[in-house]
C-alpha cells in the first residue's frame, strides 16, 4: 500500500506541472519585436507589419489617404517605446499622412491599440 503512495506523488506532481504549462503562459515581448508578424483587425482587414519597418494594408485596416487624387499607397510604422504606434503613408515623394496611435496593451497574440480613446484589437493570424 505504501509503494503505491509513494508512486502516486511524484505522477501527481508531474500531471500538475505538464497542466500548468500551457500557450496561455506566455510573456509577451517588447512591441517592437511583437508586432512584426500578419494581424487580423477588428473593425476587419489584415495588415502586416514587416521587419525592415514596411507596413502591408491593402484595405486601408490602419491607414489610407490620397492627395489631390494620388494614393498614399507606400506604408511604414515606426514603434516608439512600448506606448505608441506610428504609421505613416506617403507616394514615394513629399506627399504623406501620419497617424499615431496609443499602444494600450501588448499581449503575445493580441495588441490594442487605441486613437481618440477608441480601442482597435489586433489578433494575431
Amino acid at each position: 500500500m505504501k509503494n503505491k503512495q509513494l508512486f502516486l506523488i511524484p505522477l501527481a506532481l508531474i500531471v500538475l506541472l505538464l497542466s500548468s504549462c500551457g500557450d496561455d503562459d506566455c510573456a509577451a515581448p517588447t512591441l517592437s519585436d511583437n508586432i512584426v508578424g500578419e494581424w487580423s483587425v477588428q473593425l476587419g482587414g489584415d495588415v502586416e507589419f514587416k521587419a525592415n519597418g514596411e507596413l502591408v494594408d491593402l484595405d486601408g485596416s490602419l491607414i489610407e489617404g490620397e492627395i489631390n487624387g494620388v494614393p498614399l499607397a507606400q506604408k511604414t510604422y515606426q514603434v516608439m517605446g512600448d506606448t505608441l504606434l506610428s504609421l505613416t503613408a506617403s507616394d514615394g515623394g513629399v506627399n504623406a499622412l501620419g497617424v499615431d496611435f496609443d499602444v494600450d496593451d501588448n499581449q503575445c497574440n493580441e495588441i490594442t491599440l487605441s486613437i481618440l480613446g477608441i480601442p482597435l484589437k489586433m489578433t494575431r493570424k
